[in-house]
């Protein structure tokens, strides 16, 4: 038997486990009874081994594994039985109480957990002093027992030798933390500063032309020192236009929102700002501790900008589970060949993990999570007759369910799942079409550049589509792939850019976004690259 649940502390509810192979078959295959009730929960998460109810260990009185050679009744699958039988009553009454208990007090810091000092902010002489506390960390299982006769004195039972019964009520309360060591965009590349309070606010800047306020979005710490021309692989995370000759790319060290001085190459689109703002990826709270790579940034760290001096996400996240399970059994000696059985257990757990449980992606922040509310069920009623020496009938009738609750929750760092709604709709909603976008009207005044929702290329319910406009799924996109014959009703062609925005990364399938395409890099508002081709004015797009 070879233990493959990853697990060295049991847990239960979805996150449970008893992924088990016997005689190297697949853990799916194996067989969970208990009292003769399989309790395996093959329909929901039937590769994860995950049980319906996960009976208290202070409740069994037996397990047994049946690996091979077992008789036709356990023959129901291809792999092993695992039998689990629980207690009963005895003519005395028994019964224990036991508390298990874990918490952080009791932990030592781990050797590489991040431990690290901000540098000073402007007019202050110490920085502020992060990490090197003992991550959150909480079990806590607790409950007890009792079993005897059913009697009433000087009536029903007075020898304690026909009802029996047995009752358990176990609690555990967990908290085990995750770690998470990751490289993110500083806070300059999302318009933002930290100030000498050590608050985050955006970084306003006002035009010394027409004093114009607005929010600076600085990228001069993944672009070419002195603002050179570059190759995309030396820079990948550089905004960029196209040089004349093609070749190189000239960096855009600042973007402007509202963009100013009329550049249509300055402003951020709002879409991939509105992804952005909702902090789907974390904000840095940590210089180092995670491996990154700047070009204006020694190894040492000497250098940080003290109002942009993170680059690291370094945090430790405890979700919660709250796992409660009542047991009761009832035994009876009908006669001295008969006896009946009943069996009743009740699991209710409410558990949270840091990222969706079967998501494709699962190396992810915690940002987006899922809580799942499951309460079990198992019954279970045995008749037993022993009819000879030699023959035996044993009934057995049971009931299993599991009614699952999954909903999603925002994590830590005020992230928010929910969509926000100007992502369906345009800048400029047309009077004609109510919306849908039309390019030509919606319209960033400063920019030049349309603003549209973030489906509005494609045929995927959210903003149209654009006339005379088709991707192929495969990326990146030549100019031969999206660019149909002009029509009659445009207005000529105009050079223009495709933009691809990397903002976050998702599974590519029927309707994949434009602006996933296939960076995996850590996303920013306005990280992206171009490439220049003629479309008809009325059908540009960014």
């Amino acid at each position: 038997v070879s233990n493959q649940t990853g697990q060295d502390e049991a847990k239960v509810g979805v996150v449970g486990s008893v992924k088990y192979s016997v005689n190297g078959g697949r853990v799916e295959y194996n067989t969970f009874e208990v009292d003769g009730s399989d309790v395996l929960n093959t329909g929901l998460n039937g590769a994860a081994s995950t049980l319906m109810v996960y009976p208290s260990l202070d409740a069994i009185q037996e397990v047994k594994v049946l690996t091979s050679n077992y008789g036709a009744q356990f023959g129901r699958t291809a792999s092993g039985t695992v039998q689990v039988t629980t207690k009963s009553g005895t003519a005395h009454l028994h019964g224990n109480l036991y508390d298990f208990v874990r918490n952080e007090a009791f932990n030592s810091r781990n050797f590489f957990d991040f431990v690290g000092t901000i540098p000073p902010a402007p007019g202050q002489t110490v920085g502020k002093t992060i990490g090197g506390k003992v991550p959150l960390y909480r079990r806590q299982d607790f409950g007890g027992t009792i079993g005897g006769p059913l009697t009433i004195p000087g009536g029903y039972n007075r020898k304690k030798d026909k009802t029996f019964f047995f009752f358990s009520e176990e609690f555990r309360l967990e908290k085990t933390p995750t770690d998470y060591n990751q490289a993110v965009p500083g806070l300059k590349e999302r318009g933002l500063i930290l100030t000498p309070q050590g608050t985050i606010q955006k970084n306003l800047q006002v035009s010394p032309n027409s004093g114009a306020v607005y929010q600076d979005f600085d990228f001069s710490d993944v672009c070419p020192p002195g603002g050179a021309s570059f190759l995309r692989a030396q820079f990948p995370d550089c905004p960029s236009v196209q040089t004349a000759g093609g070749a190189l790319l000239n960096p855009l060290l600042q973007l402007n929102q509202p963009a100013i001085g009329g550049v249509p190459s300055s402003g951020v689109n709002k879409n991939a700002l509105a992804i952005l703002n909702s902090n789907l990826i974390p904000l840095p709270n940590a210089p180092s501790g995670c491996n990154f790579s700047l070009p204006n940034i020694n190894s040492s760290l000497t250098n940080l900008d003290p109002t942009d001096p993170n680059h690291c996400y370094n945090t430790a996240v405890s979700p919660a589970t709250y796992w409660r399970e009542e047991l009761f059994r009832v035994d009876q000696v009908v006669s001295n060949n008969m006896k009946a059985s009943f069996r009743y257990i009740h699991d209710a757990w409410d558990t949270s993990v840091l990222t969706p449980q079967w998501g494709v992606v699962r190396d992810t922040f915690p940002t987006v999570q899922n809580r799942f509310v499951g309460p079990g069920t198992s019954l279970v009623a045995r008749l037993t007759n022993t009819i000879s020496p030699t023959m035996l009938n044993d009934l057995v009738l049971s009931y299993t369910n599991s009614n699952i609750t999954l909903a999603d929750q925002n994590g830590p760092g005020g992230a928010t799942f929910q969509r926000n709604p100007s992502l369906d709709q345009p800048l400029v909603t047309a009077g004609s079409a109510p919306g849908q976008c039309d390019p030509t009207i919606s319209v960033d005044p400063a920019t030049l550049m349309p603003q549209c929702a973030i489906g509005h290329v494609f045929s995927n319910g959210f903003g149209g589509k654009c006339r005379e406009l088709a991707f192929s799924e495969r990326m990146p996109l030549t100019a031969e792939e999206v660019l149909p014959p002009i029509p009659r009703t445009c207005r000529g062609a105009t050079p223009i850019q495709l933009t691809r925005y990397a903002t976050i990364s998702v599974k590519r399938s029927a309707n994949t976004h434009y602006n996933s395409a296939h960076n995996t890099r850590t996303p920013s508002a306005i990280r992206r690259t171009t490439r220049s081709a003629q479309l008809p004015e009325i059908c540009r797009v960014y």
